[in-house]
């Protein structure tokens, strides 16, 4: 996954986890917020031969 830190907007290699990422969707926009900082992203995509990975990654953040 891929996505611009605010207010940047040069694009970077992301991870779900380490730290662990939240997701939010306001007004039609996904950002993700490591869970215990400042860091917010935003204009996220993926490749299309990751996207499943990705998916099955976004079904599992939040579970414990």
């Amino acid at each position: 996954m891929y996505g611009a830190r605010r207010p940047s907007t040069k694009i970077e290699p992301l991870s779900l986890d380490n730290p662990t990422k939240d997701f939010d969707i306001t007004n039609g926009t996904l950002t993700m917020r490591e869970r215990y900082g400042s860091a917010v992203y935003e204009n996220l995509r993926v490749k299309l031969d990751e996207l499943a990975a990705i998916i099955r990654g976004l079904k599992s953040c939040g579970k414990e």
